[in-house]
């Protein structure tokens, strides 16, 4: 499953080699019962990687992601609303601050991400890539 594209044009990758297996881009996605029982490579740590890697994981044989650097990931809901209302509600604090509550926050919700043989996340959330 690859997920390279700007508006909608999908750019699939040449695999060199004899990969005999399907390539897709996630244009063509629609539902994780697709991917049901097959060995899936997620290429791409992108808001669309991100959501089919999570689908898949929970209908697929064996799923994985393949990201180039460490990412902070956002989870959507966080006490059962969406995380994007909780930080529009909240106190506003100078930039500096709000990064390293925001930081510390992200690793208490998600841990090392490094436990799941992921990269550590570069950056600062807010500078760095967010998912």
């Amino acid at each position: 499953m690859l997920g390279r594209a700007v508006q909608w044009y999908p750019n699939v990758a040449e695999v060199p080699g004899n990969f005999t297996g399907e390539v897709r881009h996630t244009v063509t996605y629609r539902s994780a019962d697709e991917l049901k029982g097959k060995r899936v490579l997620v290429v791409g740590a992108g808001n669309s990687g991100c959501d089919i890697a999570c689908d898949v994981a929970r209908s697929a044989d064996h799923a994985v992601i393949s990201m180039r650097r460490g990412y902070w990931f956002i989870p959507k809901h966080l006490f059962g609303r969406p995380v994007d209302t909780i930080a529009a509600s909240g106190p506003k604090l100078p930039m500096w601050l709000e990064q390293r509550v925001f930081g510390a926050l992200l690793r208490l919700l998600n841990g090392d991400p490094r436990r799941l043989g992921l990269q550590s996340p570069c950056g600062v959330p807010e500078v760095g890539h967010v998912v």
